[in-house]
């Protein structure tokens, strides 16, 4: 089974929570153990996926988490980490929900990246190309001026997990959000 956010996520989620418990969006009642999980990959791959995962759980989840670090240090493993995420929830996109909405040049555009976003993290080419990664550290609200904003931003910005294909006429792209980070 692969998770389709790295099970680190979860597992920081349920060890800071005050339940050790999951809830997710669609059915917030309803206890989760874990995260959302399909049968994707073999074991090789998924060693492959684990590795950058490991580094970024090690080098930057958790020490801005735990706030011992300010600043990021980084090399060429976390685009592998974020295409590995982007590759992940694309797959999740088009093989479980609908996107037979989405105008024809888009749909064919996903499949590409889904394509050159595998050949990649295989090591079949050097870089993803147009299909560019986008990570973005966030950080609490101290204070606004928009009017009604919810009070529990903060939450969602820190802690929360989501996941989204995005388009409009023109572009598209995939949203994953893993506590603060974003990965677009």
């Amino acid at each position: 089974e692969s998770h389709v956010i790295p099970s680190f996520v979860y597992k920081w989620l349920k060890e800071t929570s005050g339940t050790e418990f999951l809830r997710f969006g669609l059915e917030p009642n309803k206890r989760k153990q874990d995260g959302y999980k399909l049968y994707w990959l073999c074991a090789e791959c998924e060693d492959r996926l684990n590795h950058w995962e490991t580094k970024f759980a090690n080098r930057i989840f958790h020490p801005l988490n735990n706030g011992a670090i300010n600043k990021i240090a980084y090399g060429p493993w976390l685009l592998k980490f974020c295409v590995s995420v982007s590759w992940r929830v694309m797959n999740l996109m088009l093989e479980e929900f609908d996107i037979s909405h989405y105008p024809k040049n888009l749909k064919n555009c996903a499949l590409s990246a889904q394509k050159i976003w595998k050949e990649f993290l295989l090591d079949k080419r050097e870089h993803p190309n147009r299909n560019e990664q986008h990570f973005l550290p966030l950080d609490a609200i101290e204070s606004f001026t928009v009017p009604n904003m919810p009070p529990n931003i903060n939450r969602y910005i820190l802690r929360s997990v989501d996941i989204d294909a995005v388009w409009d006429e023109k572009s598209a792209f995939v949203y994953s959000k893993l506590g603060r980070f974003v990965i677009l």
